[in-house]
């Protein structure tokens, strides 16, 4: 079930990595030296490593979000495919039965013609059913 796109959804999803990315194998390191380093440099360090752990777990945020959205995504689409064949298949016998219909009226319509009534009357005259042909 997916959950509404709100921004406390957002900072679930961000909580749930946050710590994977800032503990990170290089964000602890450059911490702790940055910690014990007094000089320009190593807070230059600290810095650059928030913000690239800033930006990494938003990545992660997003391209775990994205992942699940693909896969819901394409799973709708296999379902409405299945719709789709499902109608195809519906719409084939239908037009097959219309055309047994259209068969049978028109078989119907044959016979209830008074002209061709006439002629297979002729026909059967004095002569018999001999000389009339019978549809195959």
């Amino acid at each position: 079930m997916r959950k509404p796109a709100s921004f406390t959804n957002f900072c679930r999803a961000f909580l749930a990595e946050w710590f994977t990315a800032m503990s990170g194998a290089a964000s602890v390191p450059l911490s702790i030296a940055a910690y014990f380093v007094e000089n320009n440099v190593a807070k230059l360090t600290l810095a650059l490593t928030a913000v690239a752990c800033f930006i990494f777990a938003s990545y992660r945020v997003w391209r775990a979000e994205r992942t699940k959205a693909l896969e819901a995504d394409l799973h709708d689409n296999e379902i409405r495919i299945k719709e789709i064949e499902a109608q195809g298949s519906h719409t084939a016998a239908l037009v097959a039965q219309i055309e047994e219909m259209r068969l049978q009226r028109f078989q119907r319509e044959r016979e209830n013609d008074p002209i061709a009534k006439a002629i297979r009357e002729k026909l059967t005259g004095p002569f018999g059913a001999s000389f009339r042909r019978e549809p195959k």
